[in-house]
């Protein structure tokens, strides 16, 4: 194993994490609620953390099929960990076990909550939640990794962490390279624009839609209404995250070889 690149890349995924927290942040200022200053402590200890393992930890070799599974095994924990703390700081979800699960079913595209009246969580808090569907569905480990200096270490995280919505047995539909992965990560994010396009000229406000549509494109669940989808009663809005749901669930090699052009 080779613990430095480990690490260089564990501390790559706490650097990440902070920045990702930067919108929920934006989100709170907008909606000028109290859950700014837990938001704020969390984004700093993630890069106070991570910056020394990033740093001091230079990556030295190209990563093998053993250090990607580590990685993705201990990368999730880590990320999980970290992500739990502005619902701790903030209270909303006060115990390190609930805001772990919490963030943990987020990350892994689960979808359960511990939350009973998810109305009553600040926006900035909900839209994280929210986020850490967008940055799993795809493979958040995966998306760090494409910043790293050798493309085929992400490859072989995508390999490890990916789960069956995101490629098939056969070898064809998986990435081989860099290049390959990032047209993977724009496929999602258009999809997820789409989606959250739709249903806000459909009448849902531009927070609802982003974060409904995060949750459905990755297949997991969350939603910041108590009732889900089901708090609007509107058909439009089903059959809009059916048809994403549906999408969500298919393997994007599919939809990259389609645009690519490679039909054999």
């Amino acid at each position: 194993m080779h613990f430095r690149s480990i690490a260089h890349v564990i501390g790559t995924l706490l650097l990440v994490t902070s920045v990702a927290m930067l919108p929920p942040i934006v989100t709170s200022l907008i909606y000028q609620e109290d859950d700014l200053s837990a938001l704020l402590v969390s984004a700093a200890v993630a890069f106070g953390v991570g910056l020394p393992f990033w740093w001091f930890s230079l990556w030295d070799h190209e990563l093998t099929f053993r250090d990607a599974v580590i990685i993705a095994v201990f990368g999730w924990v880590v990320i999980s960990a970290v992500s739990a703390l502005p619902f701790m700081i903030h209270g909303s979800i006060p115990t390190f076990t609930d805001a772990f699960f919490e963030m943990m079913s987020g990350y892994t595209t689960t979808g359960a909550t511990i939350l009973n009246d998810i109305e009553s969580i600040p926006h900035g808090l909900l839209f994280w939640r929210s986020e850490t569907h967008l940055l799993g569905g795809m493979g958040f480990l995966t998306l760090t990794l494409i910043f790293l200096p050798h493309g085929m270490a992400g490859v072989r995280i995508f390999r490890a962490e990916s789960s069956p919505g995101q490629v098939i047995t056969k070898e064809k539909f998986l990435p081989r390279n860099r290049d390959a992965m990032i047209w993977l990560w724009s496929i999602y994010l258009g999809l997820n624009l789409v989606q959250t396009l739709m249903l806000w000229i459909g009448g849902m406000s531009l927070f609802d839609s982003l974060c409904h549509a995060f949750g459905t494109v990755a297949t997991a669940g969350f939603s910041p209404k108590n009732a889900s989808i089901g708090h609007y009663g509107s058909a439009y809005f089903d059959w809009v995250v059916m048809i994403f749901m549906f999408l969500g669930g298919m393997a994007f090699m599919l939809f990259y070889h389609m645009l690519k052009g490679e039909w054999d």
